[in-house]
């Protein structure tokens, strides 16, 4: 059955190639505006990315519900999440292993570096429903070059929604202040960036009787009893980072770069101050949702506190034989010094002591004439904790012509890795553990297919001596192995003035007692587009589709900010529409959404992690206002 099913989604991945070939590219509207990422900074050469204004997915303003991922959530936007999508990105390193907040925060790898030439700002609001269930967010961005190659910003995020159901809020709030410097013949360049991340989720602990909500008993879900009245979740990041290259070489001519090799040698250092707490408090921690007390049964107060120090240096050196081959090869070394510290309450603490030094390599060649590209990755690290750790990555992108617009890709990776530190040592309230479990052993192979508007490929993982959480909320590690096939589909298709925004996952897990996630996902967005008033009024009519198939979904423990095992509810499949409007008028965007319109018609059992209801039907709005002068 499984094979029938995998052949099917291949043949379909298949038989759509060719379109990708002939169909019209959306033009991007876009302005003087363009930014980067502190991971193209360390390459020979910046890649700029160009901001796009145009209306596709401009309704779609949650962290979870980006295109082209699928989360699994508590029922309001701003609180834990899980990833329904199985990926093996895990961190290289120390890592405490609770991730489940992960969407909701500013972080080195998705602060934007603007490049422009004047003033950008951007200011975007939301909200939806009102009273004690309303929602609201507030974003701005605002960038600017103070003088030739001197350019700072900030970037602010704020998320304050009550939930539908009593004791579900959360007040999320973000900011980043950045800086990016190059001299005028760009030997030497710093980009930099302080962080601050506070969310702040009031925890219910889920509905206590899910028939209340399934037969629609009560309406005015506020009044639903929840299994937790006095429980919080709290995060609170503060970060420093800078990264700066100096460039040996002499600037050439374009003239002389034709006529000669090419080479470019850079060093470059990088600098991360990171200090993260997590603590989670009841006032009335009680034994009948809790497995076990172990130190106050009359208030909880467990706080998790990591200070980290991270050093890297690269030494990059990049040659380039004109229109036959460009080699870049880059040899790294990195030290990391880490403080663990566990409360007990506010005063009491034991502090742990973790020192790692990183070696490793990259390695870039890129053939002209045949425009392939071949990239391998080696990592190793020896220190305490995740001593002997090995990560081997190798890459081998085809472009199908000179523009690079089409490409196959095909990677081949092996991991092995200790695991998270919280599956091995943990001392809380409710939950004490003390493990010594094997490293993580990984295979992973990927073939896809991608250009701008579709993007298809398999991935296959197996895995030996995988971790996880069981039904009784406790860390076990499966010995033997375990493999995962996945197939997706993402594309945007356009036919005149309709456009098809398609993202389906099928997932095949072997172990399906160890790993659970649904076989099948989608989101279907189906677009008109119509232009009014000699294209001054741009607007966008549509509705989103979002589906997954039936699978007992984990389950969510508050004290543990972590997903676990359960074998008692069964979460159904179930269709979950969206309609929208967005509208544009010159630089300013507008959306207004009638969120769940099909609630009821497929009954009362729309999860996607038990005893979380997902938001019922409701009307929100939003609005972007761009100014760059």
């Amino acid at each position: 059955m499984m094979i029938k099913k995998l052949s099917l989604i291949i043949f379909f991945m298949i038989s759509i190639l060719p379109y990708a070939f002939n169909q019209n590219i959306n033009k991007t509207d876009s302005a003087s505006v363009f930014y980067y990422y502190q991971k193209d900074f360390s390459s020979d050469t910046i890649k700029l990315n160009i901001l796009d204004t145009i209306l596709d997915d401009f309704q779609r303003y949650d962290a979870l519900s980006k295109k082209g991922k699928f989360y699994a959530s508590l029922g309001n936007i701003g609180l834990a999440s899980r990833n329904l999508v199985y990926d093996n990105n895990k961190i290289f390193g120390f890592d405490f292993g609770i991730h489940s907040r992960d969407p909701y925060l500013f972080n080195n790898n998705n602060i934007k570096y603007y490049q422009l030439l004047s003033p950008y700002t951007n200011i975007f609001f939301s909200q939806g429903g009102k009273n004690e269930k309303k929602e609201q967010n507030f974003r701005v961005i605002h960038s600017q070059q103070i003088k030739r190659g001197l350019t700072i910003g900030i970037n602010g995020n704020i998320i304050n929604s009550f939930g539908n159901y009593k004791n579900q809020k959360a007040k999320n709030s973000n900011v980043a202040l950045i800086v990016n410097y190059f001299t005028k013949n760009k030997k030497y360049g710093i980009i930099g960036n302080y962080i601050h991340n506070s969310l702040e989720n009031i925890e219910n602990g889920g509905i206590k009787y899910d028939s209340v909500f399934e037969k629609n008993i009560e309406t005015d879900r506020k009044l639903i009893t929840v299994n937790l009245d006095k429980a919080e979740n709290r995060l609170i990041n503060n970060s420093y980072f800078f990264k700066q290259y100096y460039k040996f070489n002499k600037k050439q001519d374009s003239l002389s770069m034709q006529n000669r090799n090419h080479l470019t040698s850079k060093i470059i250092h990088s600098f991360k101050y990171n200090n993260q707490s997590l603590k989670y408090t009841d006032n009335e921690p009680g034994v009948s949702f809790y497995p076990a007390i172990y130190k106050d049964s009359l208030y909880t107060y467990d706080k998790i506190k990591i200070i980290s120090y991270d050093n890297k240096i690269t030494f990059l050196n990049s040659f380039q034989r004109q229109k036959i081959i460009n080699l870049s090869l880059s040899l790294n070394l990195e030290h990391k010094y880490l403080e663990l510290s566990e409360f007990s309450d506010a005063e009491n603490y034991k502090t742990k002591y973790f020192i790692q030094y990183i070696p490793s390599s990259d390695i870039s060649l890129y053939f002209y004439k045949t425009y392939t590209l071949i990239n391998n990755q080696l990592k190793y690290l020896f220190g305490d904790y995740n001593d002997k750790d090995i990560s081997i990555k190798n890459e081998i992108i085809q472009y199908l012509n000179k523009k690079q617009k089409n490409k196959f890709i095909l990677k081949l990776n092996y991991t092995k890795q200790d695991v998270p530190y919280f599956y091995n040592t943990y001392n809380s309230n409710h939950y004490q553990w003390a493990n010594n479990f094997n490293k993580i052993s990984t295979l992973s192979g990927n073939i896809s297919f991608k250009n701008k508007i579709i993007e298809t490929g398999i991935e296959y993982y197996n895995i030996k001596n995988f971790v996880y959480l069981n039904n009784v909320r406790e860390p076990a590690q499966y010995n033997n192995k375990l493999s995962v096939i996945k197939a997706y589909l993402y594309n945007n298709f356009k036919i005149k003035k309709v456009n098809f925004l398609n993202s389906i996952v099928y997932q095949n897990i072997s172990e399906n007692d160890i790993l659970r996630l649904p076989e099948i996902l989608a989101n279907i967005s189906l677009l008109y587009n119509h232009d009014f008033f000699k294209g001054h009024l741009s607007t966008q009519t549509g509705v989103d589709i979002n589906y997954h198939s039936s699978y007992y979904a984990d389950a969510y423990s508050p004290a543990l900010s972590s997903f676990y095992l359960q074998d008692e509810k069964e979460i159904k499949d179930y269709v979950y529409i969206d309609f929208f409007l967005n509208f544009k008028i010159k630089r300013t965007r507008f959306f207004i959404k009638y969120q769940h319109i099909n609630q009821g018609l497929f009954g009362y059992n729309y999860y996607s992690v038990p005893h979380y209801p997902l938001q019922d039907r409701i009307i929100k709005y939003g609005i972007s206002w761009r100014f760059n002068n």
